[in-house]
């Protein structure tokens, strides 16, 4: 029975289909565990495997699972993190803990899922500047399935470098391979937002402080 599980999986592989696209056959935390070992770790073959895929909503539930996962991390990390390290976390007790645990659980996603879209716009319009090959919902493909590198952030003190770090490596490795163009133009396409955002909030800071004088 697993051969033939294994055998079906390796066919659709072949057909461009992903681990994910098989959880059904697998199993759901198999394909995702696979599917972010191939992010992680074979981003340009994994992201050639779906370059011209039109299935965004697969990638959404991708997003959402790993941001699930990674709000779960967070919320049970923050209190042992306190603990180690003799700090004292915030965490809600008693009646208060259900519920605030519902509301990040399920509400958290939602506006993880709305950001998602909003980045996937952006990067989306800087790579066409760079004359990108690749429509909308491929550059959301790259961004649901980069956010894989998201669960570094879980491995205490230094895991939100090291996620930042593969974050930008994945999508880069992605944004190059999907829209066909070179890889210092796909870390370009993915700094641009970063920079001019960063400009607008320092010009805001400073204008702020000249009138506050």
């Amino acid at each position: 029975m697993e051969n033939e599980i294994e055998q079906k999986v390796s066919e659709d592989k072949e057909k461009k289909n992903i681990f994910w696209d098989q959880r059904k056959n697998i199993g759901f935390l198999r394909a995702l565990f696979l599917t972010v070992r191939d992010v992680l770790f074979s981003p340009g073959s994994f992201f050639d495997s779906i370059a011209g895929r039109k299935k965004d909503l697969n990638s959404v539930l991708f997003f959402m699972a790993i941001a699930v996962l990674s709000i779960i991390g967070s919320v049970i990390s923050g209190p042992v993190l306190g603990v180690l390290f003799k700090k004292t976390v915030f965490m809600p007790t008693g009646l208060l803990l259900i519920p605030m645990l519902i509301f990040t659980v399920c509400l958290g996603p939602f506006f993880m899922v709305v950001s998602l879209y909003i980045a996937s716009g952006i990067i989306h319009f800087f790579a066409k500047i760079f004359k990108g090959a690749a429509d909308f919902t491929e550059t959301l493909n790259v961004l649901a399935f980069s956010s894989s590198a998201q669960l570094f952030s879980l491995i205490p003190v230094i895991g939100g470098i090291i996620a930042f770090i593969w974050l930008i490596i994945v999508q880069g490795k992605g944004i190059s391979r999907i829209h066909g163009i070179s890889l210092p133009k796909a870390f370009i396409v993915i700094a641009s937002p970063i920079l001019i955002f960063g400009l607008f909030a320092l010009a805001v800071i400073l204008t702020m402080l000249v009138f506050i004088r």
